[in-house]
């Protein structure tokens, strides 16, 4: 490696923490693996491979409050990127407990 590149290299400046914001579905095809997120009367293409987080087959749900951070495809389009279903996540754990303690109760 020449001194050059090294010295490129040492006065690369770190990426800053990307900022995540929070957005509401708009719409999702499942089928197509696509749709888009609503944030500041702004619409983000997102993809199913930008899901983060959920285990299984990826999708969103129309209305459904998310998170996610914002990036640029090649053609310089806005994209949301690293998309998380936080509180969908939580809501579906919750409802598959509260499943489970009522079939319990239901036992006794």
């Amino acid at each position: 490696m020449s001194e050059e590149s090294k010295k490129e290299i040492k006065e690369t400046p770190m990426p800053e923490t990307p900022e995540r914001h929070t957005g509401i579905v708009q719409f999702f095809d499942n089928k197509k693996g696509w749709g888009f997120i609503r944030f500041e009367e702004k619409d983000y293409f997102v993809h199913w491979k930008d899901i983060i987080g959920t285990a299984g087959f990826k999708t969103l749900l129309e209305n459904e409050e998310i998170t996610f951070e914002i990036d640029y495809d090649k053609q310089g389009r806005t994209r949301a990127i690293n998309v998380r279903r936080d509180k969908a996540e939580m809501l579906y754990k919750r409802s598959r407990r509260t499943v489970s303690t009522a079939g319990e109760e239901e036992k006794e």
